[in-house]
């Protein structure tokens, strides 16, 4: 695996900062999660209150770190658009999607291991302590080493190096086995051009604002006012609104569970524009 340099490290994060404030400022337009907010604010109870909005934090794809963004008080998108994030993403950490397949197994898992009959969760020996165990159900039949499951054992005591090679290769056993079977990898076609996007959002708030077509297309292309742009226009109004029913990260996450339950099917009717008619 080629080993990025910093300069690209930091990259690929402002990527991923940008595309998760889109999706913020999109779930902050959703009139669904906006009458969500303003009935877990209210509530009196300080842990109850806590605790609802971290639900809502996971329903909606926001990561833990952030808070919950307060419908009609949006970042500056102009900004956003050109690429400059907020001094709070700094402190911003998480993933840009939260998996419901991996979480249900994970809690059917751990509803296993807490079996009345299985203790190992309430009585950890030290021979288990500092490991990460890497526990697979195969989908392939391997006729030569027929199982149920299979499990791998990580030190988390050995070098930072030395894990994340044991990982890869474990990793890359895996696929190799998987593929001798004729299963191939799972994802979906998720593409953005997130400069366009935040325009596509820009478009839906002059038009919440009251602005014609016409002038939503003076106000993101200056000097270039033309009928085709004022189309233009209204697609990305369009498009912003779709955006906003459905926010990029969940879509992502949606798309996720679709095409690897085996029903794929178009869950965001974007109009793209290529970037030659731009």
């Amino acid at each position: 695996m080629k080993k990025l340099t910093r300069k690209e490290v930091e990259a690929e994060q402002h990527r991923r900062l940008r595309l998760y404030y889109l999706h913020r400022e999109c779930v902050r337009r959703n009139p669904q999660y906006g009458h969500q907010y303003h009935t877990v604010s209210h509530i009196e109870i300080p842990r109850t209150r806590l605790s609802e909005e971290q639900a809502l934090r996971t329903q909606w794809g926001l990561w833990h770190t952030d808070d919950l963004p307060v419908p009609d008080q949006g970042v500056d998108l102009d900004r956003l658009r050109q690429g400059v994030l907020p001094e709070s993403s700094q402190t911003l950490t998480g993933n840009l999607e939260v998996d419901v397949l991996e979480d249900h197994a994970s809690r059917q898992l751990t509803r296993s291991l807490l079996h009345p009959h299985r203790q190992i969760l309430e009585e950890v020996t030290p021979d288990l302590k500092g490991f990460v165990f890497l526990l697979y159900f195969p989908e392939e039949t391997d006729t030569r080493f027929p199982a149920l499951w299979s499990l791998t054992a990580l030190d988390m005591r050995r070098g930072k190096a030395e894990i994340e090679e044991g990982f890869q290769r474990w990793v890359h056993s895996k696929l190799t086995l998987r593929a001798s079977h004729g299963l191939s990898q799972l994802s979906p076609d998720f593409r953005i051009h997130l400069d366009q996007a935040f325009e596509y959002l820009l478009a839906y708030d002059l038009k919440q604002q009251g602005k014609t077509f016409r002038e939503i297309a003076a106000d993101i292309w200056p000097n270039r006012i033309s009928e085709e742009r004022t189309r233009q226009a209204k697609t990305y109004y369009e498009n912003g609104k779709h955006m906003i029913e459905q926010p990029p990260l969940l879509r992502l996450n949606r798309e996720h569970v679709t095409i690897r339950s085996g029903s794929r099917r178009r869950t965001w009717p974007l109009k793209e524009q290529k970037r030659g008619e731009e």
